[in-house]
């Protein structure tokens, strides 16, 4: 129920909503129109009334008839560098977030870092739906899916394992039935192993579902590549925000110049501007200790701070977005709160984590 309320549309748009769908488009006299909207929605809703709670949680649009893109670095061969220089001017200038998505398609999320987006569209699963559970032969990201856009930009996607078990164990309990695994080196044999994308059966069934999924894990993979802010799992979110919190105290311990076996509060040998800097890492970082006490304590709190951590929350905002042509991408700034194409939780409850220094 709650979370049914939380994907809720805004009543106020209903009639828009409606306008696009399949009755819609029959209300309009757009008959050809009504019947490709319905062929294509078809799939997708009948998987819905199956199983409501899980399109929910993918970003399902029972009234649009959709999921509601891949947001990419300065990494990405497709890097807008004219956007972005307009858009660093832009800020200086004081003109708005917003506005400065409108006119140059690029942004500021929580971890301070700079995003455009790519269309995932026209993206298509390409591989064999044989049986019912999902049977694929595909071995890697690029047999697995069409999409060109992402390759272009980041060609080492392609390559990108896919595993899928047996059986589906705790991590389908997280948003997407899929988790992504960055890359590892064994030092003893020498060897890299490179980062895999691990889909559980009950999310390939139907490939609208699979292609959500895989586009959720492989935002964490850009993530990896850019040094964005990480995602995570349900299970190490403690640990997570309590070496967020040792990294807070650390960075004010820093700023007092002093070791890290003393508390730079109470010293009078401090930089200029340092004291507040300092008060205000300390208090966050009491903050995240709270937090983690929290999610120690409550299973339900553990799993609401991991879908605050901001890795977590773009992955889930390409899967908001990834119907989206371009133009509309533009018309809808991504980092806004309880809008259809926005982010679930606002950015400033969002947490950064795992950016190398």
């Amino acid at each position: 129920m709650l979370l049914a309320q939380e994907y809720a549309p805004d009543l106020t748009q209903l009639k828009d909503k409606f306008m696009g769908t399949p009755l819609g488009l029959l209300y309009q006299g757009n008959v050809p129109g009504a019947i490709n909207k319905l062929g294509t929605d078809a799939q997708a809703r009948v998987q819905a009334m199956i199983n409501p709670e899980s399109a929910l949680q993918t970003g399902f649009d029972f009234m649009g008839g959709g999921l509601l893109g891949t947001f990419v670095g300065k990494g990405s061969k497709l890097w807008k560098q004219a956007d972005y220089n307009k858009a660093l001017k832009l800020e200086k200038e004081g003109v708005t977030p917003e506005q400065i998505w409108q006119e140059t398609g690029t942004a500021k999320f929580a971890d301070g870092q700079w995003r455009q987006e790519i269309s995932d569209k026209g993206a298509q699963i390409k591989a064999d739906f044989k049986v019912p559970g999902g049977y694929y032969e595909a071995r890697n990201l690029g047999e697995f899916i069409d999409h060109p856009q992402l390759f272009e930009s980041y060609p080492n996607a392609k390559n990108i394992d896919i595993s899928q078990p047996s059986v589906n164990t705790i991590f389908n309990k997280d948003m997407t039935g899929a988790s992504f695994s960055p890359k590892s080196y064994d030092r003893v044999k020498g060897i890299e192993y490179p980062d895999r994308i691990t889909i559980y059966p009950d999310r390939l069934t139907y490939p609208l579902q699979t292609k959500s999924s895989l586009l959720h894990e492989n935002q964490h993979y850009i993530q990896e590549a850019e040094n964005f802010a990480r995602g995570g799992n349900p299970e190490t979110v403690v640990t997570t925000l309590e070496d967020l919190a040792k990294q807070k105290r650390n960075e004010a311990r820093k700023m007092f110049d002093l070791s890290s076996n003393l508390d730079p509060l109470d010293s009078k040998i401090i930089k200029p501007g340092a004291r507040t800097k300092g008060l205000k890492l300390e208090e966050e970082a009491r903050a995240l200790d709270d937090a983690a006490l929290k999610a120690y304590l409550s299973d339900e709190q553990k799993f609401n701070m991991y879908k605050k951590m901001a890795g977590e929350a773009e992955a889930r905002l390409t899967q908001r977005r990834m119907s989206l042509t371009d133009a509309e991408r533009r018309a809808n700034f991504p980092y806004s709160y309880k809008t259809d194409y926005g982010l679930d939780y606002p950015m400033e409850e969002l947490f950064v984590q795992g950016i190398l220094k």
